[in-house]
């Protein structure tokens, strides 16, 4: 395996460690969040990474807009919640004006 790609592999596992891993963090996001999101509620994921936020949200009922700019992790969320109603998974950035930017993606990352 090409070097390049292990190292996105192992970027995508250490994210997913970080976020997806831990019981008491899920546990805790779900606490946090109650009290603001409620059933058929929309949230909006601006940023959405390993989307540790918008399955929470998911769980809570609500439907969700995931926007996630890095093609990689935007193809994982797809995958990932290809099952799950009320997910909408955008690759895209969010900025202050309509434009175009160039986006730097980390391959360690």
């Amino acid at each position: 395996m090409p070097q390049r790609r292990r190292a996105r592999d192992a970027g995508l596992a250490r994210s997913l460690a970080i976020y997806h891993e831990r019981g008491a963090r899920e546990r805790r996001l779900r606490r946090f969040y109650a009290r603001f999101v409620r059933p058929g509620g929309l949230c909006f994921d601006i940023g959405a990474h390993v989307g540790d936020r918008t399955l929470c949200w998911l769980a809570l009922g609500a439907r969700v807009l995931a926007v996630e700019p890095q093609p990689r992790l935007a193809a994982f969320l797809r995958r990932r919640l290809r099952r799950r109603p009320g997910a909408t998974i955008l690759q895209t950035a969010v900025a202050d004006r309509p434009g175009r930017l160039a986006l730097r993606v980390s391959r360690r990352t």
